[in-house]
């Protein structure tokens, strides 16, 4: 083992040097693109903006996530809501 200068914690040599890249086709593919957004982007939470971004009542945020235009605000109540940016739906 061997100690690191960064945090003087211990690490091991895990095969990194051993590590290999996606092909270059992989970087600029559709397919691929819909594959990561199915199963990385859209399996769980994704942050859409900071709260200091709303941290006024009455506030709001406009942000793109993955294709779908959102609004973050923060309510007379000072709780955080993400809503669609969608005019007329109901």
């Amino acid at each position: 083992m061997r100690k690191s200068t960064v945090n003087g914690s211990y690490a091991t040599d895990n095969g990194v040097g051993l590590a290999s890249s996606l092909p270059p086709d992989a970087y600029c593919s559709s397919e691929m693109f819909e594959l990561e957004r199915a199963n990385v982007l859209e399996a769980g939470w994704q942050p859409a903006c900071r709260v200091e971004q709303v941290a006024v009542r009455g506030s709001f945020y406009s942000v793109d996530l993955h294709g779908t235009p959102l609004v973050v605000t923060r309510t007379s109540r000072g709780e955080v809501r993400v809503v669609p940016a969608t005019a007329g739906t109901a």
